[in-house]
């Protein structure tokens, strides 16, 4: 994968962190024309992923902390 990095143009391949669309030739500031998502956060590596378990991580420490949830686990074969 030869890319200068100078270059706004992406001139390798590289694929949408989340749909995975080949972005060669759009700008590092584009938008992925499948899903929107932008190109520079898939050039970071996979932070839509890290985005997602972090969001699913706090709605289960707010549960938690408001007593939706039973923090103890039930007991079977006793």
């Amino acid at each position: 994968m030869l890319e200068s990095q100078t270059s706004s143009t992406l001139t390798g391949d590289h694929a949408c962190a989340r749909c995975g669309y080949n972005l060669r030739g759009l700008t590092r500031g584009g938008l992925c024309p499948e899903c929107a998502a932008p190109v520079g956060d898939s050039l970071r590596g996979n932070l839509l992923h890290h985005q997602k378990v972090f969001t699913e991580a706090a709605g289960k420490a707010r549960a938690l902390q408001s007593g939706e949830v039973d923090t103890v686990p039930p007991q079977s074969g006793l």
